[in-house]
């Protein structure tokens, strides 16, 4: 996926309410782990930026209406300055 379809639909799922990204809530955690592998540890992670960790509480997901088979994730990255 190049980066422009992967902001599009960043934005798109951010203006999304809270409300109506409820839908996946329960599975959250399985989703982050499966897409950022140590997190549920609590480990902190680390990419070409630096250490990072996740904030669950403000990551939100939904099940992207045109393609019900595929969720959609936008994940807080905290990092430490």
């Amino acid at each position: 996926m190049n980066r422009i379809t992967f902001a599009v639909a960043l934005c798109g799922l951010l203006m999304v309410g809270f409300a109506q990204a409820d839908d996946c809530r329960p599975q959250l955690p399985k989703l982050l782990d499966q897409a950022y592998p140590g997190q549920a540890q609590g480990q902190q992670l680390h990419d070409e930026r630096g250490n990072f960790w996740l904030s669950a509480e403000l990551s939100i997901c939904k099940v992207w209406p045109a393609r019900p088979h595929l969720t959609l994730l936008a994940v807080s990255l905290m990092r430490t300055e």
